[in-house]
């Protein structure tokens, strides 16, 4: 191990620390979760981004025409969805 390596796997070890969800990757190049990992490399599972797109209800196609990263008060002639990314 380098020292740049090791700077590297150090937040890797404290999220592991901190009860935080680690993955490793296998031999295909997917991502799995694990408690204990004989791979070479780890990371910290991304959290899921979070966001509400506000759409006109009267538009074609319920039209989005705003997105924020907090809920958002809207007027009636409007809806506000609620959107989370989901990660494999």
């Amino acid at each position: 191990m380098t020292r740049e390596s090791a700077k590297e796997l150090l937040p890797v070890i404290q999220a592991f620390v901190d009860g935080k969800i680690i993955q490793a990757r296998n031999t295909g190049g997917d991502w799995f979760d694990c408690d204990y990992c004989g791979s070479v490399e780890w990371r910290v599972k991304p959290e899921p981004r979070e966001f509400w797109v506000v759409v006109d209800k009267a538009g074609p196609l319920h039209t989005p025409y705003a997105v924020f990263t907090t809920p958002q008060q809207v007027n009636p002639m409007c809806e506000s969805i609620h959107v989370r990314e989901v990660l494999d």
